[in-house]
């Protein structure tokens, strides 16, 4: 299977967010927590006024603080309004159809937690703790008091100690017509010698694979090191996806695994192994965070032997003499997950393949036919199903 998560976000982020190294990135994750400052509301006092053009939310003393755009998204939310069609309202309706959603929270006992970025276009705050006189104010988030906070510098510095223990940011080429940063690859940036990354010195190459926004944060590694043996002869190497959200956008996610090649755009090619893993920002969130680090770091540093006995005994697990032999198995196994045509149409892929998959008559050959059907299928629960029954197939036994 290919994964385009960070070929996305090489496409669509803004020159701002991009970054070339990961001391970068945390440079600039320092920026926005230095200037954020965090209050506590009850729900009832949630109120919001019409400045001019803007809508603002109000604090205890009549003063005001303007919305990002994803405050203003949360605070619709809260109002069981749509953020969409409320930006196409003038102010003054749309301060009037929140604070009339803001009711149903009047009987609330609860409270808001409000993070802040302190801002210098204007000259009103909110009394809010730890919040200099005279700095105005812009509403990041609005979460609830069960909401942890993991901070996206917090991320970066993690990623750090990862680059220590090896791992690297893929080169990319530029994403658009000058782009800014654009520069020549050097030997330090360009090819490994094993083919899994497809950028030589002297091409041109801008920051990605590390982005972070006054919202969210992604970043994209590879360890090319412990380089796993399969069936062909360039072998897999390990990379790692890294997402967060500092304003409730998204939980911290980590995805794992093994891959073939990664392209100039970050599509990466061939992966096996892939888990993801997520963690809510409730809770004992920061706890499971370190624990997320330690895996991390365990990953790293972890034999390739390991995965190559898995993938070993996949390749010489055979499922049955034949080809009808072979699916009856199959759908005795797995009638209750996928129909006999689709495991029938990955078993003539895999056959087409068995150049680079091996043979589809073994479990491992015949699961990466099941992942290559499920990237020409369109709807992502249907391919999220074919990869999970590939998954079973490797699992099971015969």
């Amino acid at each position: 299977m290919n994964l385009y998560e960070a070929s996305n976000q090489w496409a669509t982020r803004p020159p701002d967010e991009r970054f070339f190294t990961v001391p970068e990135m945390l440079s600039a994750c320092k920026r926005y927590f230095e200037r954020a400052c965090e209050a506590t509301i009850p729900r009832s006092r949630l109120q919001v006024t019409a400045d001019g053009s803007e809508v603002k939310l109000v604090g205890q003393d009549g003063g005001t603080a303007k919305l990002s755009y994803w405050a203003f998204s949360q605070l619709a939310l809260k109002a069981h309004a749509p953020a969409s069609y409320l930006r196409t309202l003038p102010a003054e309706l749309v301060a009037s159809c929140l604070n009339q959603g803001f009711l149903s929270l009047a009987q609330s006992r609860g409270k808001f937690d409000l993070m802040f970025h302190r801002t210098e276009d204007e000259h009103h705050q909110l009394p809010l703790p730890h919040a200099p006189s005279g700095n105005p104010l812009l509403l990041r988030a609005i979460t609830t008091e069960k909401y942890t906070r993991i901070w996206n510098w917090e991320i970066a510095d993690r990623l750090t100690e990862m680059v220590d223990q090896g791992w690297r940011v893929p080169p990319a080429r530029p994403a658009h017509k000058a782009q800014p940063g654009t520069r020549v690859a050097t030997e330090a940036d360009a090819l490994d010698g094993k083919g899994s990354l497809s950028i030589n010195v002297g091409d041109l190459i801008a920051p990605a694979g590390l982005y972070a926004s006054d919202h969210d944060i992604f970043a994209f590694l590879v360890f090319e090191k412990n380089r796993v043996k399969d069936n062909s002869s360039e072998g897999l190497s390990r990379g790692v996806f890294f997402e967060n959200s500092e304003v409730g956008a998204r939980s911290l996610r980590c995805t794992t695994f093994l891959y073939r090649h990664v392209c100039g755009n970050h599509i990466v090619w061939d992966s096996r192994k892939v888990v993801k893993l997520s963690i809510k920002h409730v809770g004992k969130a920061r706890r499971k965070f370190s624990t997320f680090v330690l895996n991390m770091t365990k990953y790293a540093e972890a034999s390739a032997k390991t995965d190559e006995l898995r993938i070993t005994r996949a390749i010489r697990k055979r499922i049955g003499r034949n080809k009808e032999e072979a699916l009856s198995k199959l759908f005795s196994k797995l009638r209750y997950m996928v129909s006999l045509e689709t495991l029938d149409e990955a078993f003539e892929t895999a056959e087409t393949n068995a150049h680079i998959d091996g043979d589809p008559l073994t479990a491992w050959g015949m699961a990466q036919g099941l992942t290559r059907l499920s990237q020409r299928t369109p709807f992502a629960d249907e391919r999220a199903q074919l990869d999970r029954v590939a998954g079973r197939v490797l699992r099971i036994g015969f």
